[in-house]
Protein backbone atom coordinates (compact mmCIF):
# COMPACT_ATOMS: atom_id res chain seq x y z
CA UNK A 1 0.00 0.00 0.00
CA UNK A 2 1.32 3.42 -0.96
CA UNK A 3 -0.20 6.05 1.37
CA UNK A 4 -1.57 9.04 -0.46
CA UNK A 5 -2.98 10.91 2.52
CA UNK A 6 -2.91 10.55 6.30
CA UNK A 7 -5.19 12.28 8.82
CA UNK A 8 -5.37 12.35 12.63
CA UNK A 9 -8.82 12.53 14.19
CA UNK A 10 -9.99 13.77 17.58
CA UNK A 11 -11.17 10.25 18.55
CA UNK A 12 -7.55 9.07 18.74
CA UNK A 13 -7.68 7.35 15.37
CA UNK A 14 -5.45 7.54 12.31
CA UNK A 15 -6.94 7.47 8.81
CA UNK A 16 -4.76 6.32 5.92
CA UNK A 17 -5.73 6.48 2.24
CA UNK A 18 -3.98 4.25 -0.29
CA UNK A 19 -3.00 5.67 -3.66
CA UNK A 20 -3.26 2.72 -6.03
CA UNK A 21 -5.42 0.19 -4.20
CA UNK A 22 -8.02 2.84 -3.26
CA UNK A 23 -8.39 1.55 0.29
CA UNK A 24 -9.27 3.61 3.34
CA UNK A 25 -7.97 2.30 6.67
CA UNK A 26 -8.69 3.30 10.23
CA UNK A 27 -5.82 2.62 12.65
CA UNK A 28 -5.39 2.86 16.41
CA UNK A 29 -2.96 5.58 17.39
CA UNK A 30 -1.62 3.44 20.26
CA UNK A 31 -0.24 0.46 18.34
CA UNK A 32 -1.27 1.04 14.71
CA UNK A 33 -3.62 -1.94 14.55
CA UNK A 34 -6.17 -1.84 11.74
CA UNK A 35 -9.68 -1.23 13.08
CA UNK A 36 -11.51 -0.91 9.76
CA UNK A 37 -10.64 -1.10 6.07
CA UNK A 38 -12.92 0.13 3.28
CA UNK A 39 -12.39 0.00 -0.46
CA UNK A 40 -13.26 3.18 -2.36
CA UNK A 41 -13.21 1.11 -5.59
CA UNK A 42 -10.94 3.55 -7.40
CA UNK A 43 -7.51 5.05 -7.33
CA UNK A 44 -7.28 7.80 -4.72
CA UNK A 45 -5.68 10.86 -6.24
CA UNK A 46 -6.16 12.93 -3.12
CA UNK A 47 -8.15 12.73 0.12
CA UNK A 48 -9.08 15.01 2.98
CA UNK A 49 -10.86 14.34 6.29
CA UNK A 50 -13.47 16.52 8.01
CA UNK A 51 -13.31 14.95 11.48
CA UNK A 52 -15.75 17.41 13.06
CA UNK A 53 -18.62 16.10 10.91
CA UNK A 54 -17.23 12.59 10.42
CA UNK A 55 -16.82 12.91 6.65
CA UNK A 56 -14.04 12.47 4.11
CA UNK A 57 -13.81 13.14 0.39
CA UNK A 58 -11.50 11.57 -2.15
CA UNK A 59 -10.44 12.37 -5.68
CA UNK A 60 -11.41 9.15 -7.48
CA UNK A 61 -8.97 10.02 -10.29
CA UNK A 62 -11.62 9.32 -12.91
CA UNK A 63 -14.80 11.40 -13.09
CA UNK A 64 -14.88 13.52 -9.94
CA UNK A 65 -14.90 13.42 -6.15
CA UNK A 66 -16.73 11.08 -3.79
CA UNK A 67 -17.96 11.88 -0.28
CA UNK A 68 -17.96 9.17 2.44
CA UNK A 69 -18.62 8.85 6.15
CA UNK A 70 -15.72 7.99 8.44
CA UNK A 71 -17.77 5.50 10.45
CA UNK A 72 -19.85 4.31 7.51
CA UNK A 73 -20.02 1.02 5.64
CA UNK A 74 -18.08 2.20 2.61
CA UNK A 75 -21.08 3.30 0.56
CA UNK A 76 -20.61 6.75 -0.98
CA UNK A 77 -22.79 9.57 0.28
CA UNK A 78 -22.50 11.75 -2.81
CA UNK A 79 -20.40 11.94 -5.96
CA UNK A 80 -19.43 15.27 -7.49
CA UNK A 81 -18.89 14.65 -11.19
CA UNK A 82 -16.21 16.53 -13.09
CA UNK A 83 -16.02 14.53 -16.28
CA UNK A 84 -13.11 12.48 -17.58
CA UNK A 85 -9.81 14.36 -17.22
CA UNK A 86 -7.73 15.12 -20.28
CA UNK A 87 -4.54 14.60 -18.27
CA UNK A 88 -4.16 11.85 -15.66
CA UNK A 89 -3.01 13.91 -12.70
CA UNK A 90 -4.29 14.00 -9.12
CA UNK A 91 -6.64 16.81 -8.21
CA UNK A 92 -6.33 18.68 -4.95
CA UNK A 93 -9.49 18.68 -2.84
CA UNK A 94 -10.41 20.35 0.46
CA UNK A 95 -13.41 21.04 2.67
CA UNK A 96 -14.38 24.69 2.74
CA UNK A 97 -15.70 24.14 6.27
CA UNK A 98 -12.76 22.23 7.69
CA UNK A 99 -11.34 22.90 11.13
CA UNK A 100 -10.13 26.33 10.02
CA UNK A 101 -13.55 27.45 8.78
CA UNK A 102 -17.07 27.83 10.18
CA UNK A 103 -19.51 24.97 10.58
CA UNK A 104 -22.69 25.75 8.63
CA UNK A 105 -24.87 22.91 9.98
CA UNK A 106 -23.94 20.12 7.63
CA UNK A 107 -23.27 22.10 4.46
CA UNK A 108 -19.88 21.10 3.09
CA UNK A 109 -18.10 23.05 0.38
CA UNK A 110 -15.53 21.26 -1.78
CA UNK A 111 -13.01 23.04 -3.98
CA UNK A 112 -10.53 21.54 -6.42
CA UNK A 113 -7.95 22.59 -8.94
CA UNK A 114 -5.81 20.73 -11.46
CA UNK A 115 -2.73 21.90 -13.34
CA UNK A 116 -3.28 22.14 -17.09
CA UNK A 117 -0.18 21.40 -19.13
CA UNK A 118 0.68 24.12 -21.62
CA UNK A 119 -1.79 26.62 -20.15
CA UNK A 120 -1.06 29.66 -18.06
CA UNK A 121 -4.37 29.56 -16.18
CA UNK A 122 -5.89 26.98 -13.84
CA UNK A 123 -9.59 26.33 -13.37
CA UNK A 124 -10.93 26.11 -9.82
CA UNK A 125 -14.21 24.26 -9.29
CA UNK A 126 -16.40 24.53 -6.20
CA UNK A 127 -19.26 22.24 -5.08
CA UNK A 128 -21.67 22.60 -2.19
CA UNK A 129 -23.62 19.70 -0.68
CA UNK A 130 -26.00 19.48 2.29
CA UNK A 131 -25.41 16.05 3.82
CA UNK A 132 -27.69 16.61 6.83
CA UNK A 133 -31.49 16.45 6.88
CA UNK A 134 -32.78 19.93 5.91
CA UNK A 135 -35.21 21.65 8.25
CA UNK A 136 -38.70 22.04 6.88
CA UNK A 137 -39.77 25.66 6.83
CA UNK A 138 -43.36 26.48 7.80
CA UNK A 139 -43.35 29.66 5.76
CA UNK A 140 -44.79 29.39 2.23
CA UNK A 141 -42.24 29.20 -0.53
CA UNK A 142 -41.77 31.85 -3.17
CA UNK A 143 -43.75 29.90 -5.78
CA UNK A 144 -46.74 29.40 -3.47
CA UNK A 145 -48.79 31.89 -5.48
CA UNK A 146 -47.69 30.50 -8.83
CA UNK A 147 -50.15 29.51 -11.55
CA UNK A 148 -49.94 25.83 -10.59
CA UNK A 149 -51.27 26.57 -7.09
CA UNK A 150 -54.17 28.83 -8.16
CA UNK A 151 -56.48 25.98 -9.40
CA UNK A 152 -55.90 24.08 -6.15
CA UNK A 153 -56.75 27.15 -4.08
CA UNK A 154 -59.89 27.83 -6.14
CA UNK A 155 -61.02 24.22 -5.70
CA UNK A 156 -60.55 24.43 -1.94
CA UNK A 157 -62.43 27.75 -1.82
CA UNK A 158 -65.32 26.28 -3.86
CA UNK A 159 -65.52 23.27 -1.54
CA UNK A 160 -65.60 25.55 1.51
CA UNK A 161 -68.34 27.69 -0.05
CA UNK A 162 -70.44 24.63 -0.95
CA UNK A 163 -70.13 23.27 2.58
CA UNK A 164 -71.17 26.62 4.05
CA UNK A 165 -74.28 26.78 1.81
CA UNK A 166 -75.21 23.20 2.74
CA UNK A 167 -74.97 23.94 6.46
CA UNK A 168 -76.92 27.18 6.07
CA UNK A 169 -79.79 25.46 4.21
CA UNK A 170 -80.07 22.35 6.37
CA UNK A 171 -79.29 23.76 9.80
CA UNK A 172 -80.70 27.28 9.56
CA UNK A 173 -83.64 26.58 11.90
CA UNK A 174 -81.39 24.95 14.48
CA UNK A 175 -79.02 27.88 14.38
CA UNK A 176 -81.84 30.42 14.83
CA UNK A 177 -83.30 28.34 17.67
CA UNK A 178 -79.98 28.25 19.50
CA UNK A 179 -79.47 31.98 18.94
CA UNK A 180 -82.98 32.79 20.28
CA UNK A 181 -82.41 30.51 23.26
CA UNK A 182 -79.14 32.28 24.06
CA UNK A 183 -80.83 35.71 23.89
CA UNK A 184 -83.74 34.58 26.06
CA UNK A 185 -81.38 32.95 28.55
CA UNK A 186 -79.55 36.27 28.97
CA UNK A 187 -82.93 38.03 29.46
CA UNK A 188 -84.02 35.54 32.15
CA UNK A 189 -80.67 35.81 33.92
CA UNK A 190 -81.00 39.60 33.92
CA UNK A 191 -84.53 39.47 35.42
CA UNK A 192 -83.45 36.97 38.04
CA UNK A 193 -80.46 39.08 39.03
CA UNK A 194 -82.76 42.08 39.59
CA UNK A 195 -85.11 40.13 41.88
CA UNK A 196 -82.87 37.72 43.77
CA UNK A 197 -79.37 38.96 43.14
CA UNK A 198 -76.70 37.20 41.09
CA UNK A 199 -76.74 33.41 41.06
CA UNK A 200 -73.94 30.96 40.42
CA UNK A 201 -74.13 28.17 37.88
CA UNK A 202 -77.53 29.26 36.52
CA UNK A 203 -78.32 26.95 33.61
CA UNK A 204 -81.61 26.38 31.71
CA UNK A 205 -82.26 23.73 29.14
CA UNK A 206 -84.16 24.31 25.90
CA UNK A 207 -87.49 22.88 27.14
CA UNK A 208 -87.60 25.07 30.25
CA UNK A 209 -86.77 28.18 28.24
CA UNK A 210 -89.48 27.41 25.68
CA UNK A 211 -92.05 26.78 28.43
CA UNK A 212 -91.26 30.08 30.13
CA UNK A 213 -91.29 31.89 26.79
CA UNK A 214 -94.73 30.46 25.92
CA UNK A 215 -96.08 31.35 29.38
CA UNK A 216 -94.79 34.91 29.00
CA UNK A 217 -96.42 35.24 25.58
CA UNK A 218 -99.74 33.84 26.89
CA UNK A 219 -99.65 36.27 29.82
CA UNK A 220 -99.10 39.20 27.48
CA UNK A 221 -101.89 37.97 25.19
CA UNK A 222 -104.32 37.74 28.13
CA UNK A 223 -103.44 41.26 29.25
CA UNK A 224 -104.02 42.59 25.73
CA UNK A 225 -107.33 40.67 25.46
CA UNK A 226 -108.48 42.05 28.82
CA UNK A 227 -107.66 45.57 27.76
CA UNK A 228 -109.68 45.13 24.55
CA UNK A 229 -112.71 43.81 26.51
CA UNK A 230 -112.61 46.79 28.85
CA UNK A 231 -112.56 49.21 25.91
CA UNK A 232 -115.55 47.47 24.28
CA UNK A 233 -117.53 47.55 27.53
CA UNK A 234 -116.80 51.27 27.97
CA UNK A 235 -117.94 52.02 24.41
CA UNK A 236 -121.21 50.15 24.94
CA UNK A 237 -121.81 51.97 28.25
CA UNK A 238 -121.32 55.34 26.58
CA UNK A 239 -123.71 54.40 23.76
CA UNK A 240 -126.63 53.34 26.02
CA UNK A 241 -126.36 56.35 28.24
CA UNK A 242 -125.44 59.44 26.25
Amino acid sequence: MVPKSVAFADNQSIYVFGLYDGNFMKLKDEDGDIVQEISCKSVIGHAVVYSKQGMFVVDNATDGFTLYRLEGDGEPVQTFATGLPSVSVPKQVAFGEDSKARDLNGRCTIASTSPMLGRGKTTIKIWAYDYTVPKVSKAPSGDYWSLSHIPVMLTQLLALLSMSIFLLINYRDSFLHVQAAMIFDKYVDFQKDDKEGPTKGYVKNDIMMLQELVAKIMELAQEVDGAIDKDDHRDKHNTNYP
